[in-house]
């Protein structure tokens, strides 16, 4: 008798998990020691410039090999070797920002690790996203977005406990460790079997790709890219927390490890909102969880960031509404993405959003990056606020 798929959590979703809790233990160790890095290594007048100029050229560098990846993952047969090629850059590149002496190897190392993840993401959500059931999309989605925040919530937690013990540049090399647990991970966990061969028959050119994308997926990767224009990398908040700490606790490394716990405090927010979101959005309406509680409350964060007080509990608030924004961002355009987005060209698909993400992220980190290096911090975040409420209305403007 033929039994209703008894579970869309297999073994597959287990490794696809696995492996993202693994390499975000490892990168996120590094991302949240990056804003003391390289102010040790440029000072804090060109910090917030040099840093917004790192995660955004990795970011946008990123995208553009999403968007040929996920191209590539609709005319391959497998994609696995996709996945354990780029599981492993990371780790690798993020250990050698350690022997970084100077700026433009710091954004040259980030750049490769970053491409790692290009690599990777494409053909893992449409491999994901092939073996789900679309009822299902948002708890399977959900759950590896919350194992891959719960591993950014362990990286930061370590490097907080060893902070005050080893050299920052040592941590750097802490973080390969993990990294080595996400490849295996994906290598002994997942398993591609021959039926994305009916998916890869008829392999096209790809501007024909591009032309076969439905138009309401057109829409959203419009509306993605206004609030990409705004949605600057989540570094520049720690860095904006150290920088109006030290003032209060009169210390850079006490400062530092506010900052942590706080990174802390957003990805265990993260980690229960992206699953949390996720299964909610099985239920109820994608779109309308995406705009108000992605794009909406992230407004939110944006405007208690030009308020900055050095007020602990108003900078719990700020990484609260930043974790909860960003969860559903990340977790429910995936899921959004996979309902309008026929089997045949999901790769291409998630390719060209990712691609729109990174091009975004490039442009609002290094907007609030030269700004902030201006003086004019409060300009950057009121503008980013501004674009996110304008992205909000846009997507739900359109019927669906």
């Amino acid at each position: 008798m033929e039994q209703q798929k008894k579970s869309w959590l297999t073994r597959d979703i287990v490794g696809f998990s696995l492996a993202s809790f693994f390499n975000d233990f490892s990168h996120e160790m590094t991302t949240v020691i990056l804003p003391s890095f390289t102010l040790l290594l440029v000072g804090p007048l060109q910090a917030p410039y040099v840093l917004g100029l790192i995660t955004g050229i990795s970011d946008a560098v990123s995208s553009i090999t999403q968007l040929i990846v996920g191209w590539l993952s609709d005319r391959i047969q497998h994609h696995k070797p996709l996945l354990i090629i780029g599981y492993a850059l990371t780790p690798l590149f993020v250990g050698l920002m350690g022997t970084a002496h100077y700026a433009w190897q710091l954004i040259t190392y980030r750049t490769i690790a970053w491409i790692g993840r290009g690599l990777r993401e494409p053909p893992r959500d449409a491999w994901l996203a092939r073996i789900v059931e679309p009822k299902n999309y948002g708890k399977a989605f959900g759950l590896q977005r919350a194992f891959d925040t719960l591993g950014a919530l362990a990286g930061p937690l370590l490097a907080f406990f060893l902070i005050s013990y080893v050299p920052l540049k040592t941590l750097f090399f802490v973080a390969i460790i993990p990294g080595i647990f996400s490849v295996l991970a994906i290598i002994v966990l997942t398993h591609e079997t021959e039926e994305k061969k009916a998916a890869s028959s008829s392999p096209q050119p790809m501007m024909t790709q591009f032309k076969a994308l439905p138009g309401p997926f057109i829409y959203f990767l419009v509306t993605r890219f206004i609030f990409g224009l705004g949605n600057f990398d989540r570094t520049l908040i720690i860095l904006r927390a150290q920088e109006v700490l030290v003032g209060q606790t009169g210390s850079s490394l006490l400062a530092t490890g506010w900052a942590i716990l706080l990174y802390a405090i957003f990805n265990v927010i993260r980690a229960i909102s992206e699953y949390g979101m996720g299964v909610l959005s099985d239920y109820s309406n994608r779109k309308y969880i995406l705009a108000v509680g992605g794009f909406g409350l992230f407004s939110i964060t944006c405007a208690a960031l030009i308020v900055a007080t050095p007020s602990l509990w108003w900078w719990v608030f700020i990484f609260i509404t930043a974790a909860i924004s960003t969860a559903s961002v990340k977790t429910i355009e995936k899921a959004y993405s996979g309902d309008l987005l026929p089997a045949t060209i999901r790769g291409t698909g998630y390719g060209l959003l990712n691609m729109i993400n990174g091009v975004g992220l490039f442009a609002s980190s290094s907007i609030i990056g030269i700004v902030w290096s201006l003086g004019a911090a409060s300009a950057g975040f009121a503008f980013s606020g501004i674009v996110s409420v304008l992205a909000m209305i846009v997507l739900l403007a359109r019927r669906s």
